[in-house]
């Protein structure tokens, strides 16, 4: 009679040859053997002749085989961006994993995308498993700025640059979002950064370039191709961006680019487009207007017109009662022949 010493163990995870079974070694009385029979394993320890366990000759043990595919969560989805034109499509599928194979396929302009769990494994139910993504080859609509606008603009003497922008970029061609301005003479350029757009759209004004004003943003203190002297007196020249008041090309740049009509604002009655001439001896005594022998001067004071010193307020007055009375002596002309 021999004691029966040890005993078999099994495990078992969900999916193909995941078991795990160990078995006693034999020894000079015990035979260990297992057989597998139609998803059953069935362990037997046997006595050896001469040898007898307590209540037999034999003892088994059985265990059943789990061969039902694993549920595995699917991580990961695949993404797809596809702009107008041939070509400019982007998909990114995940990697293979050791549960998850990926997959792509293309047919008449669609693409499929499909998630397959490998062999013992298995994604739970309602899981997508599956992505179709039509391709779109049709050609780019190009972004224009049409519609956009810079005008000079006089205001309290200063001369001034307001702009309107608008970009129209349905299909997002367009390369950047900062607007400019350039300014030529076809000899001489000056480019004004002017902001970001938002939205597409960008207004607001700036000055002139070669104009400034005070502190309170609104008195002017300079114009472009004029220069002070040190005792306060102004002199036209042909430096501080004197060209910009000649005939100049303009174009607004984003990517796209825009030519605009754009010229320095004139002078009117009302506003100065430089420093005013003011006459130093109050002229000649004749009436002419003509400046005398202690010259002229020029001030920075905004009141008046442009340095062509044209006094078109006090002329247009002067004008209107000439036609004022020209008309006045047509009616008492007329009277006096019907009463004839």
């Amino acid at each position: 009679m021999i004691e029966l010493v040890g005993e078999p163990t099994f495990t078992d995870a969900c999916g193909p040859d995941n078991e795990e079974l160990v078995v006693p070694e034999s020894t000079d009385t015990i035979e260990w053997s297992s057989v597998e029979t139609d998803g059953v394993i069935t362990v037997t320890a046997t006595a050896k002749p001469g040898s007898t366990f307590e209540g037999g000759t034999a003892a088994t043990w059985s265990y059943v085989i789990n061969d039902e595919p694993c549920i595995v969560e699917l991580v990961g989805a695949p993404t797809f961006s596809d702009v107008c034109g041939p070509d400019n499509e982007t998909l990114v599928v995940p990697e293979d994993t050791e549960t998850v194979d990926w997959s792509q396929s293309e047919s008449e302009g669609v693409v499929t995308v499909v998630a397959a769990p490998k062999p013992g494994f298995a994604f739970g139910g309602g899981v997508a498993t599956t992505w179709e993504f039509a391709l779109d080859d049709a050609d780019c609509i190009a972004p224009t700025l049409t519609g956009s606008v810079a005008t000079g603009e006089c205001v309290a003497d200063a001369p001034w640059i307001f702009y309107d922008i608008q970009l129209t970029d349905p299909d997002q061609q367009s390369t950047s979002t900062t607007a400019s301005i350039v300014l030529t003479d076809g000899v001489n350029s000056e480019t004004i950064e002017l902001g970001e757009l938002v939205d597409g759209a960008l207004s607001g004004k700036l000055l002139w370039p070669g104009a400034s004003v005070a502190a309170d943003g609104v008195t002017p203190t300079g114009w472009p191709g004029w220069e002070q002297l040190a005792d306060g007196t102004w002199y036209e020249s042909d430096g501080n961006f004197a060209w910009t008041r000649g005939d100049i090309d303009a174009t607004i740049e984003v990517n796209p680019d825009l030519a605009v009509e754009l010229s320095y604002p004139p002078a009117t009655p009302d506003c100065a487009d430089g420093p005013t001439i003011v006459p130093t001896d109050g002229g000649d005594g004749d009436g002419s207007g003509t400046p005398g022998g202690d010259g002229e001067s020029t001030t920075a004071s905004g009141v008046g017109l442009a340095s062509t010193g044209f006094a078109g307020t006090t002329i247009a007055i002067v004008a209107g009662l000439v036609v004022l009375a020209g008309v006045a002596f047509m009616v008492i002309a007329r009277a006096r022949r019907k009463r004839a």
